[in-house]
């Protein structure tokens, strides 16, 4: 039997869990060529989310297009412009031919050659010289909305994986023209996606962000526990096992809300119940996963400076204030600045995120391995 639990794909119908109101708000968004920051940490169903809202969208707008551009592996201005180039000239087109004079039309006197391999429109590949990325950067910038117009349709450009422009050369600079180029106009709107949150509100919870119409951040917390528990039961019950409520409360307890962990716990929790699923099951799921992970979370833990792993240690100690004397010599942090450059890179290596003031570690379960398995707290 197929297992009711999955993880690492787009989550699609009865897996897709919570964000109603997200959802509705993106798809009104790209309907309305409104544009939208989302920022959701990782493996919290940001593609997901992402997916069922342009779905939702397309299906009540027969005008809308949306094109889709991951960040994950661009990490120059020259490999941004290509790829929002290609992608916008394939949702745009219906065949090899029309998108080979659109490209011939938009991009004339620019070095630009096309490649296909397969044959099919969806593989097509632009390649530009990067002198021509870094001369006729204004061509690039206003290419999505002129080329939506002269096709009479709106279009909505999805960038996710955004907050890797932290790795240009000069990524403000970038937004900073960005603001300028892509400000809120009729007929193309832009959503700009990323899992590092405080990267994500630094950079769009300003003036500049808000006059360019990029002002419009969603930031979801954790899904309701409810809507998870009522997910578990149902998924055990569907495939003729069973779960009370108190113990799919003890599955969203321990992976801490976060629902690519969720489903794998239990997962494994299903595959090792015969009929009844217990408390004692799901533990032992738990311990599993952790069994699992430990490799992994101990290569990424033996990255961190000495400095770096005392202040860690102080975040899943629980300590809200690690800058006072008295924490700094309880975890041997050398001093307050130290302290403070741990923290801008964890930061920046998106390992921890701050909430009402304090520290957090980003990953639930990671954090839960430091506790118990590393410090032994």
């Amino acid at each position: 039997m197929e297992t009711p639990f999955i993880f690492g794909n787009i989550a699609e119908n009865q897996y897709f869990i919570g964000y109603k109101d997200e959802t509705e708000a993106l798809a009104s968004s790209f309907i309305a060529s409104k544009n939208t920051v989302l920022t959701i940490p990782r493996k919290c169903g940001k593609s997901s989310l992402l997916e069922k809202a342009s779905r939702q969208a397309l299906e009540s707008c027969a005008e809308l297009r949306i094109c889709w551009i991951s960040l994950t592996n661009v990490r120059d201005e020259h490999l941004f412009f290509t790829l929002l180039a290609q992608q916008t000239v394939k949702v745009l087109s219906s065949s090899w031919e029309e998108a080979a004079a659109l490209v011939k039309e938009y991009f004339a006197g620019i070095d630009v050659r096309m490649s296909m391999d397969t044959g099919r429109l969806s593989d097509m590949k632009l390649t530009f010289d990067r002198r021509d990325t870094a001369s006729s950067r204004e061509i690039f910038w206003k290419m999505p909305g002129i080329l939506a117009g002269q096709k009479g349709v709106r279009l909505a450009v999805v960038a996710d994986d955004f907050n890797n422009i932290i790795n240009f050369k000069d990524h403000q600079a970038f937004l900073d023209e960005m603001f300028g180029e892509w400000k809120e106009g009729k007929g193309v709107s832009y959503c700009l996606a990323g899992s590092h949150r405080t990267l994500m509100l630094e950079w769009f919870s300003t003036k500049a962000a808000a006059e360019a119409g990029f002002g419009n951040v969603l930031s979801p917390g954790n899904i309701d526990e409810a809507a998870l528990i009522e997910f578990i039961m149902k998924e055990f019950s569907r495939t003729s096992k069973y779960i009370d409520e108190e113990s799919a409360r003890l599955l969203v307890r321990l992976s801490g809300s976060h629902p690519y962990y969720l489903q794998q716990i239990s997962q494994i929790a299903w595959l090792r119940t015969y009929v009844v699923c217990t408390c004692d099951i799901i533990k032992e799921a738990y311990e599993a996963l952790l069994d699992q992970l430990d490799m992994v979370f101990s290569a990424l833990t033996n990255t961190l400076t000495d400095q770096q792993i005392s202040y860690v240690k102080a975040i899943v100690s629980g300590e809200k204030t690690i800058s006072t004397a008295d924490v700094l010599h309880r975890y041997g942090i050398s001093s307050a600045t130290s302290a403070s450059r741990s923290k801008t890179a964890l930061l920046q290596r998106d390992m921890i995120d701050i909430r009402d003031g304090a520290a957090m570690i980003q990953d639930p379960i990671y954090a839960s391995w430091l506790r118990n398995r590393y410090f032994l707290i």
